[in-house]
Order: C-alpha cells, then structure tokens, then sequence
C-alpha cells in the first residue's frame, strides 16, 4: 500500500525511525511527517548558509586578537632622560637637597657644597655663616606662651647642670636655664631661654610684674628699638629695668 512504500522509500533515517513508532500511522500522518522534515531541513541548511558569510576564517579572527593584545612601542629611555636634564629645574639627587642654615641656599648636606664654609660673616666676625643668616642680633621675647605643651614634645635631655635644659620643639633645639632674678628686695627663679646670639636681656612685663610682685612696676624710658631675626623686622620695648 502507499503508505507502506512511503516509510520504506524515505531517505532519512530520524523520519523512518518516528514512523515506525507511530502505533496508528496513517497515509496522511506519514505525509505530515516527511513535509515537516522537508522543512526543518530546509531552515537548517538556510541558518548555516548565512552564519558563514558572516563568519570570518579562523586565522583572521586570530590575527585581529594579537593586533589588540600587541602594545605600543615606547620611547628609548636615553631619549627620556635627555629631556629631563634639559629641564635643569630639578636635580637627580632632589630628595638629599635641604636649606642650609649657613649659606641660606639649598644644596646637598656637605660642608664642600656649602659656599659659606670658610667665610667670615661680616656682620658677627665668626666663620663659616654668611651676614643674612646671621644670628647675632636675635632677639627673643621670653613669656609664657614659650611653655605651651603644644609647642614641645615630651622629649628632653639634662646636661651636668641641674638647672640647665635642652628642649627639643617643632622649631628646633632650645636651650633654657633656672635663673634667679632679684629686684626691688624681692626674688623669684624665672626659666630663661639662652640665646647665644642676642646683645640684650629681654623679659615680658608680665614676667617682670611677678618677680618685683607688683601690678604695675615702674620702668626706665629708652629710645632703642630691638631688631628681630633676620634683620626685617623691629620691637619697640616698653621700657628698661635693672634686674
């Protein structure tokens, strides 16, 4: 019969196999059957064809991921460094470079770098400083406000004198002593900052107030004018007193 000759004759194999499973096959299921394969096979081949117009051979595709991986040649370290030291605002060794308190200049920390290293200062008459960075006229008002612990750490050393300290701050290493200051019958130990570069005693009224132990202490008129560190800037005292 037609049905018969229809699974017999079919080329695909798939389709035969479902045929012959159908428990109740009939001429028009068997017919059904080889349109829908027909079809299917159809769709495939047609998805295959249009995948591979779009698809690029395996070498290119390969070739395209080196060229994105592959990085940008860069320039000889030679040529780097030539533009570097053409800048010349920078020296190689930036790190070692400080201000010298000597010269006031920035150079690396050596006594060969150091032009004021066996000069004069004419200023002082003492060796190795130069005139703008000489301490000689140094003036320091000394107060309470010397003592602020948020000045100084907690750090400090003793030399053989009892009376004798060395305090180190954030500006740097200072030196006082216990001095016992006498005025007007009365005495009192008054902590003094030593200042090898000063050409005057200088104390604050307050100070002075508490060794005569007097609210308002009578003081000397005078006419000088302190000059500060470096030289630009003055203190006029309020007045002079015998201590």
């Amino acid at each position: 019969m037609l049905r018969d000759k229809i699974v017999i004759g079919t080329k695909d194999s798939a389709v035969r196999a479902c045929m012959l499973r159908e428990p109740e096959l009939t001429l028009d299921k068997a017919i059904n059957m080889c349109r829908t394969s027909e079809r299917t096979t159809s769709q495939l081949q047609k998805l295959q064809s249009g995948h591979q117009t779009t698809t690029l051979p395996e070498n290119q595709v390969n070739y395209a991921h080196w060229k994105q991986k592959k990085k940008p040649t860069p320039y000889p370290k030679q040529k780097y460094k030539k533009d570097k030291q053409d800048k010349g605002s920078t020296p190689q060794n930036s790190t070692h470079v400080t201000k010298c308190k000597y010269c006031g200049g920035f150079h690396a920390k050596s006594r060969k770098k150091c032009p004021a290293y066996g000069q004069t200062c004419k200023k002082c008459n003492k060796p190795n400083h130069v005139p703008s960075v000489c301490r000689q006229q140094k003036v320091h008002a000394l107060g309470d406000e010397d003592y602020d612990d948020d000045k100084c750490d907690d750090s400090y050393s003793e030399t053989d004198s009892d009376f004798t300290y060395a305090i180190t701050s954030r500006q740097g290493k200072q030196w006082f002593a216990k001095v016992n200051l006498t005025c007007q019958g009365q005495s009192q130990d008054v902590i003094c900052q030593l200042d090898s570069g000063s050409t005057c005693n200088v104390i604050s009224f307050i100070q002075y107030s508490r060794v005569v132990q007097h609210g308002d202490p009578p003081l000397r008129r005078t006419n000088s004018s302190l000059n500060l560190y470096g030289g630009k800037s003055t203190l006029k005292p309020r007045g002079k007193a015998t201590i």
